[in-house]
């Protein structure tokens, strides 16, 4: 619960700095289709490891969201 939390607080600050900032959307698009791909591919080399995938999935999870919401 905390972890989630924790990571949605993250997202919110990141998408308030981006906005801020006034970098262009397509910029942080790559940015997170970048971070996508690196975070797929750690999944696939290392299958074992449950507790990174569930940290990852926490993190990973509202990015798609922000992508459609931008």
């Amino acid at each position: 619960g905390t972890r989630i939390g924790r990571s949605v607080r993250l997202m919110t600050l990141v998408s308030l700095v981006t906005s801020i900032a006034g970098i262009p959307v397509v910029i942080a698009r790559v940015v997170i289709a970048v971070v996508v791909a690196a975070v797929v591919v750690i999944l696939t080399v290392t299958p074992g490891t449950t507790l990174l995938r569930g940290l990852l999935v926490s993190i990973t999870a509202p990015l798609p969201g922000m992508i459609f919401v931008t």
